[in-house]
């Protein structure tokens, strides 16, 4: 298989997101979203907008989307994603922060936008919910065992540039 080199990737049309999530675990569980009816979910968390620090645009996340504060506790690492969806190449850079679960609820944690839902997941079930990006689930496994301070890379991409 040929690698693709600077010049064909320009070529190709490709969303770019810059992201962080956060990590939160409970009791063996780990806090995940999903779309309503999604086939996949993911951790919570979202888009880094204009000018924010990535500590920043993970708090505003949590207040829109579950209306709680959140206090960040250490930067975990990184994971580079590729996917496609309707077409259209998407390319992401997901910032993943260990947050502090001391006033999230084990019960139910109740989202603030009609599109998504907040669920708590065993974390030696994180395969059969398809956790994204999956190199997470390895991550977040061992994490939950260790609390080790290395820091994670992981990526999904493969011949993107080589």
């Amino acid at each position: 298989m040929k690698t693709k080199m600077w010049g064909d990737l320009m070529k190709e049309v490709f969303e770019f997101h810059l992201r962080v999530r956060g990590v939160i675990l409970q009791n063996n569980k780990l806090l995940v979203a999903r779309s309503r009816n999604g086939k996949y979910v993911f951790l919570p968390g979202g888009h880094v907008e204009g000018n924010e620090s990535l500590i920043y645009a993970l708090k505003r996340e949590f207040q829109e989307e579950a209306n709680l504060k959140c206090k960040i506790k250490s930067y975990l690492g990184l994971i580079e994603h590729d996917y496609s969806r309707d077409n259209v190449k998407h390319f992401e850079l997901n910032h993943i922060f260990e947050v502090d679960a001391a006033n999230f609820p084990l019960s139910k944690v109740e989202s603030m936008e009609p599109h998504l839902e907040f669920l708590w997941v065993e974390t030696n079930k994180l395969e059969e919910v398809n956790l994204q990006p999956y190199p997470l689930v390895e991550l977040i496994k061992n994490y939950a065992q260790n609390k080790s301070n290395n820091v994670w890379f992981a990526s999904t991409v493969k011949n993107f540039i080589g």
